[in-house]
This record gives structure tokens, C-alpha cells and sequence, in this order.
């Protein structure tokens, strides 16, 4: 299960004989505020995941959880962004638990470009194809991606924080 949503109050007396890992989905505050309207804040998300991952003679759900990281943007800033982000989840997640990373960059193929730009016209997304390159799949698909300079750096910084904050978790996947 993965939410952006903090109500977990009800899933911390369940038992799940660690059979059920929770993934909260978060972003930097500034992408999140922009972009994710409706869903709980960043730092609501967080509390739940902290909840969730506490051991239950703490009061938590002794729960398996995960972070999915996604869309992460090479907005101006980011290393500043991201690293606020980081810091908030360190004092959340301060403990050992069972965690993992999945780590999404921001990319979009043509028609979903299409779609976006009809439904939000005056979004402050960054669907510009000139700083991406192209990526095919085996199926002939393609799709818009940072460019191998920028998604190196980027790797480099979230696996270094990650491992740097987190030295017990595991990264389940860069994309």
C-alpha cells in the first residue's frame, strides 16, 4: 500500500505478522505544496510513517514501511530542498526500523505532456523537452527523462543522503 495520506491511527492495532509493508509517498515541502493539493502535508506524512514503523510496545504499528520519493524534481534549489526534506524524515524515522526507498525522477511522454498542459494550462511544471532526453522502451515507446549528467548527480545525492541518514535501509530501485 502506498498513501499520501496520514490517517494510520486505525492500522496501528492490526496484526500483520510483517506480512504488510506501508509506503508513504513524499516529496520536498516546495513540490509538494505546488503539486500535491488535497493530500497530507509532508510533515503529517512523515509523523504517520513514524507511527507506522514505531514498534508496538512504543505505540506504533511495528509495521515494515517505505518512502516512495517521487517526482523528484531538479527544480532550482533541489540539493536545498531535498536535503529539508531529508532532515524532517531523520528526526521522524530516528530509530531502526525495516525501511526502503524507491526513488522516481519526473518524466513524461508526449501524450501524458498533452494531457497535463489541456487539464492545467498554467501549470508551473517543468514539461519542457529541451533540457530532457529521449528514452525508448523495447515497445518503441518514448519518453522525456533528465539528461544522464543531471540523473547521475541526482542519483548521487539522494543514495548518498539515504545512506548517509538511513545506514539500515534499502534502496528498492532508481529511475
Amino acid at each position: 500500500m502506498v498513501t499520501k495520506f496520514d490517517a494510520v491511527d486505525p492500522l496501528l492495532i492490526l496484526e500483520h505478522n510483517n506480512r504488510t509493508r506501508f509506503r508513504i509517498s513524499l516529496n520536498a515541502e516546495h513540490i509538494s505544496r505546488r503539486l500535491e493539493g488535497g493530500t497530507a502535508s509532508v510533515d503529517a506524512r512523515m509523523k504517520a510513517l513514524r507511527k507506522l514503523a514505531l514498534p508496538k510496545e512504543q505505540g506504533g504499528g511495528g509495521y515494515p514501511v517505505g518512502v516512495v520519493l517521487a517526482p523528484i524534481m531538479a527544480i532550482d534549489g533541489w540539493q536545498d530542498h531535498y536535503t529539508k526534506m531529508f532532515d524532517q524524515l531523520q528526526q521522524q524515522v530516528n530509530f531502526s526500523c525495516d525501511l526502503t526507498f524507491e526513488l522516481i525522477t519526473h518524466r513524461f511522454t508526449p501524450g501524458s505532456k498533452d494531457v497535463l498542459m489541456n487539464w492545467y494550462p498554467n501549470t508551473g511544471l517543468d514539461m519542457s523537452e529541451e533540457n530532457r532526453t529521449i528514452k525508448r522502451n523495447k515497445f518503441g515507446g518514448m519518453k522525456y527523462v533528465y539528461t544522464k549528467e543531471l540523473m547521475k548527480a541526482l542519483k548521487a545525492f539522494f543514495e548518498n543522503e539515504i545512506k548517509q541518514r538511513f545506514p539500515f535501509a534499502k534502496i528498492l530501485y532508481w529511475t
